[in-house]
């Protein structure tokens, strides 16, 4: 249905502000689009209790990868970072769901390691770390 929705009746829903890349693509082959816009991103707060343990994580080695399914969600996560997280975030392996969000940590001076699985899945973004670390083992 997707790939030919001509005078098919879709609903998109999505969050609020969200992009419009879907319903553009959908409506310019066809289809008849409405949107339902059902949910609203915020930005989560934390104490700087949690960012010292966070912290404290990093330095005992116990954080390999940060996950960032969203250009949001990874500027939302540098948005946070204290001078030594940020550091921090260099030396660990990044893993994103593509190219757009790669680039946007490149674009954010991320310089770590990426790896782009190919979505957001779960599937995919655990096979993506799997690839990973048996590449690393040698398994």
């Amino acid at each position: 249905m997707l790939a030919h929705p001509a005078g098919q009746r879709i609903l998109l829903i999505k969050g609020m502000d969200g992009r419009g890349l879907l319903e553009t693509q959908l409506t310019q082959r066809g289809a008849q689009v409405v949107v339902a816009d059902v949910y609203m991103r915020e930005r989560a707060s934390h104490s700087t209790a949690t960012l010292e343990t966070l912290e404290r994580e990093f330095a005992a080695g116990k954080i390999q990868v940060v996950t960032a399914t969203s250009v949001e969600i990874a500027a939302g996560l540098l948005d946070i970072a204290t001078p030594a997280l940020r550091r921090d975030f260099d030396n660990v392996h990044w893993l994103v769901p593509g190219d757009r969000v790669a680039a946007a940590l490149r674009e954010r001076g991320v310089s770590g390691p990426v790896l782009k699985a190919s979505t957001a899945e779960d599937q995919d973004l655990v096979a993506a770390v799997v690839r990973w670390r048996s590449s690393v083992s040698g398994a």
